[in-house]
């Protein structure tokens, strides 16, 4: 019989316990409550069936067709019709066996909780295979080694990982859910095709990074200050992408943190060792691109921080 996973997170609890004190405890900031508290990781990052899917009304289904004939070649907007049918399907069934008469009342039962139970953790699940994709990778980079980038599987994984990571966020969710929009009175719900989204804009991008893998690199930056890295809710975040292409920032522990970028006339993997106004400068910018949550395993230091406001932060 299948489980429920109520609790499901949008940042990946084995990231997230890098930030962990030897009691087990992160720091994390509540911006909307204003406060600050130890919590484990059980606890955070996580919303209530946050995944959930939603069946989506004949004006839903015609805005992801729009955003599907956006991407750039048949063969992905393929892939993203494939992603629409099937975390649709569900509701498909469901439709089917509401009409089946051969069902028995016991039978109709069973499948319904089954699909209930599909409906709330498809997403979770998918999220979670993401994740145990890219294992190999995220221990490498918390080592500073970026061999595996070398291994076609392994390195695709990744980018798949950190595409989903951008944009699997109540951050990115919010952004998504605009008030107004031309298909608004057609009953258009951008609450319920959000998921949908998220998984074709994460593919654009994944796609967009295949297609100059080969361009992209790794620098690592090494963190001896008194003073340690943030994350938070958002913690794969864009610095801008310039002429080359994009630039992610990606915090792996209090000591340690990665950019991804393309760079032609680089090696594979650099290293810097930064000094505190370069530490400054990237915990400001996890502070200004972070949704609600801000995580550390220093208390003292995130006061600090947080005695900034925020919209300060963002005119920097």
């Amino acid at each position: 019989m299948s489980t429920l996973t109520k609790n499901q997170h949008y940042v990946w609890r084995a990231y997230l316990d890098e930030w962990a004190d030897k009691n087990s405890n992160i720091y994390c900031f509540m911006q909307d409550k204003v406060k600050l508290f130890p919590v484990k990781s059980a606890n955070i990052a996580a919303e209530r069936f946050f995944y959930q899917l939603a069946e989506l009304n004949d004006a839903e289904i015609e805005w992801v067709n729009l955003l599907i004939d956006r991407a750039s070649n048949e063969q992905l907007r393929d892939f993203h019709r494939e992603t629409l049918n099937t975390f649709q399907l569900v509701y498909r069934l469901r439709n089917r066996i509401q009409n089946a008469s051969e069902l028995s009342k016991e039978g109709f039962e069973m499948m319904s909780k089954e699909l209930d139970i599909a409906e709330k953790m498809h997403g979770e699940r998918w999220h979670g295979f993401i994740e145990n994709m890219a294992q190999v990778s995220l221990e490498e980079l918390k080592k500073c080694s970026a061999d595996f980038y070398n291994d076609k599987v392994e390195g695709n994984h990744f980018i798949h990982f950190i595409s989903q990571q951008f944009f699997r966020t109540p951050k990115l969710r919010a952004m998504q859910i605009r008030k107004y929009h031309p298909m608004w009175h057609r009953g258009l719900d951008l609450d319920k095709t959000w998921f949908i989204e998220s998984q074709i804009f994460a593919m654009n991008m994944c796609v967009g990074i295949l297609i100059s893998k080969d361009l992209y690199k790794f620098k690592f930056l090494h963190n001896a200050n008194k003073v340690p890295f943030l994350t938070s809710d958002q913690p794969v975040i864009s610095l801008g992408a310039d002429n080359e292409g994009m630039r992610l920032y990606y915090p792996l522990k209090p000591n340690l943190a990665g950019l991804f970028e393309k760079d032609t006339n680089a090696a594979l993997k650099s290293e810097k060792n930064i000094g505190v106004m370069e530490l400054e400068f990237y915990n400001n910018k996890i502070y200004q691109q972070s949704y609600n949550q801000l995580y550390c395993n220093s208390a003292d230091y995130l006061k600090e921080i947080i005695s900034i406001p925020k919209n300060v932060i963002d005119k920097w």
